[in-house]
C-alpha cells in the first residue's frame, strides 16, 4: 500500500547527539535552580563544615603534633602528595579514625542522609523536567514528535500504522520509556553504589540489572535493523524520514486512503486484464478460409488467391514435392525409349540380311 520510510541511521544519530547536548545543559540549569529551592545547598554546606572540622582535627592538627611542625593545611597536603609513601600508613590510620568519629556523630549522619536524599531528588527532578520539556512539550509544539534535533535533521515520529503520534503515546514514550527505564534505572544504580546506599551483597544484583537493561536495549536495536529502542516498543512508534514518509492525520484519513488506493488498484488490474485478453484473442483466433480466389482481407490476415500470406510455406512445399516426383519419373521414361530404339535397330538389321 505504501512504504515505511525509516529515518537513515546517520540522521537519527545526529539528531540524538544534538538533543543529548541540549538535555545535559538543561539538566545542569534545572538542577542548579532546584537545589536552592529544596535547600540542598544549605544542607550540603553544613555537612561539609562538619567534615572539614574532623579533617582539621585528625589530619592537620595531628600531623603537626606528630612531626613537630606548624604547617598550614595546604602545606601539609603538598607534603603528603610529594612523599605519600612515607606518610601512607599514618595517613590511612588518621582517615579511618576521622571516619569512625564522623559516623558516630548523629548530627553529621542526619545531614549526610539528607544530602543524599536531596541529591537524588534534585537529579531526578532535573532529569524529569528536562525530559518533559525536550521530549514532550517541544514535540507537541513542533508536531510529529519532533525534538530540536529531529526538526533540524528531518526526522519524525509516527504510529506503527502510519498515523500521526498522539499525546498519550508521546507521554508513554517519554515518561515510561526514556525517563523511567532508560534513564533512571542506570542513574539509581550508579548513585546507590557511589553513596553506598545498598549493601555490598546487592551491588552485584544492581550491576546485573543494569547489564540486563543494556542487553535488552541492544537486542531490540539490532533486531529492528538499528531502528527501534525500548521507548519505541512501549509506545508503538517509529522513527521515520519526515521528507519522504506519508503520515496520516488520523485513522479516518488512513481508512479513506486505503479505500481509494484499493479502488484504484482494482481498476488498474481490470484494465490490464482486459488489454491482455484482447491481445490474446487477436493472436490465438484461427484463420477462416474464404471462397474468393481474388485478393481479400480477413480478420486474421491477407489472402492473395489460394496462397495465404499467414502461411506462405504451405503452397511452396506442395509445388516442391510435385517437381521432385517428376524428376524421379523422368529417368524411367528415358530408359524405356532407349530400349525401344535398340529393338527397332535390331529388326532392321535382320531384314537387310
Amino acid at each position: 500500500m505504501y512504504d515505511i520510510q525509516k529515518a537513515p541511521f546517520s540522521k537519527r544519530v545526529s539528531a540524538f547527539l544534538f538533543d543529548v547536548i541540549i538535555f545535559f545543559i538543561m539538566v545542569v540549569g534545572v538542577g542548579s535552580l532546584f537545589s536552592g529551592i529544596i535547600g540542598y545547598d544549605t544542607k550540603s554546606e553544613a555537612f561539609e563544615e562538619i567534615t572539614k572540622s574532623y579533617t582539621q582535627e585528625y589530619i592537620y592538627d595531628e600531623f603537626n603534633s606528630e612531626y613537630g611542625t606548624a604547617l598550614k593545611p595546604e602545606e601539609i597536603d603538598k607534603k603528603l602528595n610529594e612523599d605519600y609513601a612515607k606518610y601512607e600508613k599514618w595517613y590511612t590510620a588518621q582517615v579511618d579514625a576521622a571516619n569512625k568519629v564522623l559516623r558516630e556523630d548523629k548530627v553529621a549522619m542526619e545531614l549526610y542522609s539528607e544530602v543524599i536524599t536531596l541529591s537524588i531528588l534534585n537529579i531526578t527532578i532535573s532529569i524529569l523536567v528536562s525530559h518533559l520539556v525536550l521530549e514532550f512539550v517541544v514535540p507537541l509544539l513542533f508536531g510529529n514528535g519532533q525534538t530540536f534535533g529531529k526538526k533540524i535533521f528531518g526526522v519524525a515520529l509516527m504510529r506503527i500504522d502510519g498515523v500521526k503520534i498522539s499525546p498519550l503515546q508521546l507521554a508513554v514514550r517519554t515518561i515510561l520509556g526514556k525517563f523511567t527505564i532508560e534513564t533512571m534505572i542506570p542513574v539509581l544504580v550508579v548513585l546507590s553504589v557511589y553513596f553506598s546506599i545498598i549493601s555490598p551483597d546487592l551491588v552485584l544484583l544492581a550491576i546485573a540489572v543494569l547489564g540486563a537493561l543494556i542487553i535488552a536495549e541492544a537486542v531490540i536495536f539490532f533486531k529492528s535493523n538499528m531502528s527501534d529502542l525500548i521507548h519505541d516498543k512501549m509506545a508503538l512508534t517509529l522513527c521515520v524520514d519526515f521528507q519522504s514518509q506519508l503520515i496520516f492525520e488520523n485513522e479516518e484519513a488512513l481508512i479513506e486512503y486505503k479505500a481509494t488506493h484499493a479502488t484504484e488498484t482494482v481498476g488498474t488490474l481490470s484494465h490490464v486484464a482486459e488489454s491482455l485478453f484482447s491481445v490474446y484473442s487477436r493472436v490465438e483466433k484461427p484463420v477462416e478460409p474464404t471462397p474468393d480466389t481474388g485478393s481479400s482481407v480477413s480478420h486474421s490476415g491477407i489472402q492473395l488467391g489460394s496462397i495465404d500470406i499467414d502461411e506462405p510455406g504451405k503452397k511452396f512445399d506442395t509445388d516442391k514435392e510435385e517437381v521432385e516426383s517428376r524428376e524421379d519419373a523422368a529417368p524411367e521414361e528415358d530408359l524405356d525409349a532407349r530400349d525401344h530404339e535398340d529393338r527397332g535397330a535390331d529388326l532392321q538389321d535382320d531384314d537387310s540380311e
